[in-house]
């Protein structure tokens, strides 16, 4: 069910759950009529508020604000304030009264955390942000919580697996690239910083990269930014997307190992590949 703005209808009453819980109904209420629990231990930076923000703006209200008795909010926090980033007098609420006290903390927690626990299909994810950027949006990509930045290595990652697996194909010859091409600045191996995104050298369906990345993101697990990407290419597709990276975001990416620079590794492997001693 998609909720706008409050329209002529107060309530919308939904089916009976479990047995002792009375009838849910969607109720448009003024923002100020509601409480924020000032125990509730998830937080939300200015940043995070206004991305819900938009991301009303862009789809809807679809996810009502859960409140109890009293209106203090059990589930829907990060909403609420972001409802008050767009100055929005009411929001539309359920009223869940089944919960004793200690239920109600215990729910707050897992509304958030359970939620968490979930993981993602990153092939999937990828294909679903490629379906968007071919596609004539009238909204902002970044209203799915992504950054352009971060959509566009993970679509360049899908790209990658699907080229690998042609050149494989086509490739069980032995054949290999032609003598005389230009070589990739990023080596096989390598791993390069681009902000808090990560990119590492090698082949997206080789088991032997494939578990070093995963023992890479295990590793940081619960030290990265939410945002954070790490994905597996080959070194010249690693060209590709670290020139992009920098020219949307302005940044400079490092080689993980040394912290020297992408441009100063650059000048100095064509100079050496010129020279007949790549590195």
């Amino acid at each position: 069910m998609t909720i706008g703005r409050r329209d002529a209808a107060a309530s919308t009453p939904l089916a009976r759950g479990q047995r002792g819980q009375s009838e849910l109904a969607i109720v448009w209420r003024p923002i100020a009529a509601l409480k924020l629990d000032q125990e509730n231990p998830r937080s939300h930076t200015p940043k995070q508020n206004r991305r819900l923000a938009a991301s009303i703006e862009s789809f809807g209200f679809n996810h009502p604000i859960l409140v109890d008795r009293e209106f203090r909010v059990i589930a829907g926090h990060g909403r609420l304030l972001a409802c008050q980033e767009l100055d929005w007098a009411e929001v539309p609420t359920i009223v869940i009264d089944h919960l004793s006290e200690t239920q109600r903390r215990a729910f707050m927690i897992a509304d958030n955390r359970l939620a968490e626990n979930a993981g993602w299909d990153d092939q999937v994810l990828a294909r679903q942000l490629k379906h968007l950027c071919l596609t004539e949006l009238d909204f902002s990509i970044e209203a799915t919580g992504l950054e352009i930045a971060e959509v566009e290595l993970r679509v360049a990652s899908l790209d990658e697996a699907s080229r690998d697996r042609a050149n494989r194909a086509s490739n069980r010859t032995g054949k290999r690239r032609k003598a005389g091409a230009k070589r990739p600045v990023c080596r096989d191996g390598e791993w390069w910083l681009l902000g808090t995104h990560r990119v590492h050298c090698g082949s997206a369906i080789d088991p032997v990269a494939c578990a070093t990345l995963m023992a890479e993101e295990r590793a940081d697990e619960g030290e990265a930014s939410p945002n954070s990407v790490c994905v597996c290419v080959d070194p010249a597709r690693a060209d590709a997307i670290i020139r992009r990276w920098q020219t949307l975001t302005g940044g400079e990416a490092r080689h993980a190992a040394s912290s020297r620079s992408f441009d100063t590794l650059a000048d100095e492997r064509i100079a050496t590949a010129g020279a007949g001693l790549l590195r």
